[in-house]
């Protein structure tokens, strides 16, 4: 039967904790916050992410579209669930073989080296099965960005852990590196999520609190993007008697 992706985040339907779902849900809603960030200007020079969040980066980088990247979200998402099913990983492996993956438009760190993919690197089927089964070298990655002159990073995901040990681990190899290489700044991490009632959530308020940091942070933005598709409209306010009393310093 089918099922709304929606319904499930939502929690309206099926369990978001079986990696069947949340692998899936992860993805959409991370590329879905990218494209958030994107509509007020804020474009990534270089990506990279953890398990599901390895395909919305690549998403985001111009390697996969939406809806290979979610084919790939849901069956590694089985594979998870069905603890490495032999029939799952050669199901996930027959939707790699098929695609034509197009060169990255931006960095992209592999989660799974730790190192920046250089331009004409064929992402195949034995590197996407691959990272399927590899931890993400967190360390590495803050590595390679550092190593990049990156001065700020914004998190698209609902890992709260994940932040703070990237954050972290940015600011210490920044740190460490010479006074030449250290870029603006040391790294940022912000995030449009915080926890309610046992959920990561994309807040508003939230969020605008981080565009108000990224704007702090001397990024330009086309601050018209957050109200895109909202309507506006004129009222009257009724006048306000002057009380005339004087504020001069004597």
């Amino acid at each position: 039967r089918a099922t709304s992706l929606l319904d499930v985040m939502f929690q309206r339907t099926e369990d978001l904790s079986d990696p069947l779902w949340r692998q899936p849900a992860v993805y959409a809603l991370q590329c879905a916050v990218t494209a958030l960030w994107a509509s007020i200007g804020v474009r990534p020079s270089a990506v990279f992410g953890v398990e599901a969040g390895e395909l919305a980066a690549a998403q985001a980088a111009g390697i996969l579209t939406l809806e290979e990247g979610l084919a790939l979200a849901e069956r590694r998402g089985a594979l998870f669930s069905s603890g490495h099913a032999s029939a799952e990983r050669a199901e996930l492996e027959s939707i790699v073989a098929a695609l034509t993956l197009s060169q990255p438009l931006v960095s992209l760190v592999s989660g799974r080296t730790g190192r920046r993919i250089e331009s004409g690197t064929e992402l195949d089927v034995e590197y996407w099965s691959g990272q399927a089964r590899t931890p993400t070298n967190i360390g590495a990655c803050a590595e390679a960005l550092a190593g990049m002159h990156v001065t700020l990073a914004v998190g698209v995901g609902p890992g709260k852990g994940l932040e703070t040990e990237l954050t972290t681990a940015l600011a210490r190899i920044t740190d460490g590196l010479p006074e030449s290489e250290r870029g603006a700044g040391v790294p940022m991490l912000l995030s449009a999520f915080q926890q309610e009632q046992g959920l990561l959530v994309a807040s508003s308020k939230v969020l605008m609190q981080a565009v108000a940091r990224v704007y702090e942070a001397g990024v330009g933005l086309k601050l018209a993007g957050m109200f895109a598709g909202e309507k506006r409209r004129r009222i009257a306010l009724p006048g306000y008697p002057f009380q005339r009393q004087r504020f001069w310093v004597e």
